[in-house]
């Protein structure tokens, strides 16, 4: 990643245990094609992230990272907002981020619409790009952010609705890394590290784990690219990988660390 843009993704993993909810708002950066933890904060309420606290998380990153540069940074649907675009912008931080069906589109020359409206007639596995650039809200003003607008039709009739800063033809491709995050938090959890089952609520001890297992993550994520260069992950017959870089690399840390003496090839990879 050194010297080259990151491309980055913020969502939110939440569960209950007992009467406590655990809240973990999360910025993750994409690596060979997995989701490596960055930086974290634990939510004190139930719900969406406020635009403060996202504002306030990467501004902490920018501190630990000054020399950073961003590619993208990717949200879901909870990562919208007027506030929240203007500061991405005001620090140019490229941006892909998913809208909601009946989120109001105001584009010169035509009517405030919802985009469900606009989308009315697309359809299945299509999608178009809107002409110009396009404010979000009801009654948004000329100060609102002006962003691009991609809409595609899923096969399951469900719209796509991206606004971004960048090209809209290439938003839909590169908005399909985000998912790296979802299976980061999955190996976080219950494909991997099984952080749920510790049961611990209190905030500090929470954070301290986290601290190990991201470098956990980012341990496994690079023994599995290095383990597949010395023998490739094999291709199953509906085109995806056996198992991920993550899978496999956790498989060969628990070789390794059960085996005597660490192969030279590792020792290699990691003094790099």
């Amino acid at each position: 990643l050194v010297g080259k843009p990151w491309v980055l993704t913020v969502d939110r993993t939440n569960w209950d245990f007992g009467q406590t909810t655990i809240n973990i708002l999360m910025i993750s950066v994409i690596w060979n094609g997995m989701g490596i933890p960055l930086i974290w904060t634990l939510l004190p309420q139930k719900g969406n992230s406020k635009t403060r606290t996202r504002i306030c998380l990467l501004n902490q990153l920018h501190k630990v990272f000054p020399d950073m540069k961003i590619a993208s940074l990717m949200g879901d649907r909870e990562f919208i907002g007027n506030k929240w675009m203007a500061y991405l912008q005001r620090m140019k931080i490229p941006f892909i981020l998913r809208l909601r069906e009946n989120q109001y589109v105001v584009r010169r020359g035509n009517m405030t619409q919802k985009i469900a409206d606009i989308a009315r007639s697309l359809p299945r596995g299509k999608n178009v790009v809107i002409k110009g650039w396009c404010r979000l809200g009801e009654k948004a003003a000329t100060s609102s952010p002006a962003v691009r607008l991609v809409i595609m039709r899923l096969p399951t009739g469900e719209l796509l609705a991206l606004a971004c800063t960048g090209k809209p033809h290439q938003a839909l491709a590169e908005y399909r890394s985000r998912w790296t995050i979802e299976t980061m938090f999955a190996n976080l959890k219950t494909k991997g590290f099984n952080m749920e089952d510790t049961h611990i609520t209190d905030r500090d001890k929470l954070s301290t784990l986290l601290v190990v297992l991201a470098i956990a993550v980012a341990l496994a994520v690079k023994t599995g690219v290095a383990a597949a260069q010395l023998k490739p992950i094999p291709i199953k017959k509906h085109g995806r990988k056996a198992w991920s870089l993550f899978a496999l690399g956790l498989q060969s840390l628990q070789k390794i660390f059960s085996s005597a003496t660490l192969p030279d090839t590792v020792i290699s990879f990691f003094t790099q």
